[in-house]
């Protein structure tokens, strides 16, 4: 089975695509928001591409059913709910409530795929049990990074490179194009996940607006056996992978 990276969302193409597992990465900070939100028991997270959307969405639902949540330049959009901090997203906000979310980069990223089969999300968090479970769909897989505004983010390309080692490595996966080979390189240079993040690019911008607390549980490796799936338009907790 091959592996496959597209190192930035614009990378994406039908041919890519076809008759893959999917595997989305946005490590500051939509994945792992995301993932914290699957463990502390919300119902459902719909991802939205815009404010926009996400009002007209929540029209659909009662309001004490649901919570408005996402970032716009990192910070928590006017009149929602929520941010985008994985500390917001506590068991007694978000048990049973559908979250209705939109990120700069991550949602959008993820409604890329629509139409796939499996659309697994992933972080630092849950790389063992995201790599357990896509082997298990005993499928070839594209590994796509959410980037930043259309541009190469280095923390999720080495957050890919970590999976692919996994996959490589654990399950025999083969390197099937030149963007999983770099991430691979790229991912044994960066053995310190919360330094990595404190000096990439977009770790910075998150400490200069006063959200830099983030970036320790971000860079957190495998403390997580859920893997959160992106099915029919809602993101659920699929399995709780024991790896």
């Amino acid at each position: 089975m091959d592996l496959d990276v597209c190192l930035i969302p614009q990378e994406i193409t039908e041919e890519r695509i076809n008759n893959k597992t999917v595997v989305v990465i946005d490590v500051l900070r939509a994945s792992t928001t995301i993932l914290q939100a699957i463990e502390n028991g919300c119902r459902s997270i719909i991802p939205t591409s815009s404010v926009s959307d996400a009002m007209e969405i929540a029209k659909q639902f009662d309001r004490d059913s649901i919570l408005l949540c996402g970032e716009r330049e990192g910070k928590k959009i006017i009149g929602f709910d929520l941010g985008n901090s994985p500390f917001e997203y506590t068991s007694d906000k978000v048990f049973g409530k559908t979250l209705i979310y939109t990120s700069t980069n991550g949602s959008k990223t993820i409604l890329k795929f629509h139409n796939v089969k499996n659309v697994i999300i992933s972080t630092f968090n849950n790389l063992e049990a995201t790599a357990s479970y896509v082997a298990s769909l005993s499928n070839h897989i594209l590994i796509t990074c959410s980037g930043k505004l259309e541009r190469f983010s280095l923390e999720d390309a080495v957050c890919a490179g970590y999976l692919v080692n996994v996959l490589k490595e654990k399950y025999h996966f083969h390197l099937g194009t030149d963007g999983a080979v770099a991430v691979s390189q790229m991912a044994n240079q960066f053995v310190d996940t919360y330094q990595l993040l404190m000096n990439c690019s977009h770790g910075r911008f998150l400490m200069n607006i006063g959200m830099g607390y983030d970036l320790e549980i971000c860079s957190k490796l495998n403390i997580s056996k859920i893997v959160p799936e992106f099915i029919d338009g809602k993101i659920i907790k699929k399995v709780e992978v024991q790896t």
